[in-house]
């Protein structure tokens, strides 16, 4: 009631130059926020990888790594899709690629137990799926973990709901894994 009365004496001109002030202030205050978060966020998690994983070495990762490493050094998640069309299973394609990194979104869990509501994403994760996560367990060496609410899930709505984890995994020596010598 008294929001009514304070703007009844106003005329259309001065209504207009109010909401327009008001739209003007509220775009900005949106930009500069989105942008802040996004920019700082996003550069944080580049920086969390920069800290193990060098930008030249071979990685199975998240499509939004990409600005970090140097050309072909990344083999993101959506290739995995094609596994068994290739007659390849989880292993045999981080030996025949020579990954030595693999960078594992919590994501990667969220649309396997969401299944098949987010396969668009990265096909559907079935097939692969359990060997990979014996993979991580048995042929790699967890060496950071982080949580990072924006860019560890590309899912826009579940963006910012959490502190999503990224783990980040020493894949063992090519040499030394029993993964390498069943591609000969």
């Amino acid at each position: 009631m008294k929001f009514a009365y304070l703007i009844k004496d106003i005329n259309l001109k001065q209504a207009v130059t109010l909401l327009t002030i008001i739209v003007i202030i509220l775009s900005l205050n949106t930009v500069i926020t989105v942008f802040n978060d996004s920019h700082y966020n996003y550069q944080d998690y580049l920086q969390q990888i920069a800290e193990v994983v060098p930008e030249d070495t071979r990685v199975l990762a998240n499509l939004n790594t990409d600005y970090y490493f140097k050309n072909g050094s990344l083999f993101d998640y959506r290739n995995l899709d094609y596994l068994e069309e290739n007659n390849l299973s989880f292993s045999q394609y981080i030996a025949k690629n020579e990954i030595e990194y693999i960078i594992y979104p919590e994501e990667m869990d969220f649309i396997y137990n969401s299944r098949p509501t987010w396969n668009i994403l990265y096909g559907n994760l079935y097939p692969y799926y359990s060997d990979m996560q014996q993979f991580l367990e048995q042929e790699t060496k967890l060496i950071k973990s982080f949580s990072n609410s924006t860019y560890g899930m590309r899912i826009v709505r579940e963006i910012g709901q959490k502190k999503w984890s990224v783990k980040i995994y020493k894949v063992n020596s090519i040499i030394e894994s029993p993964a390498a010598q069943k591609v000969d």
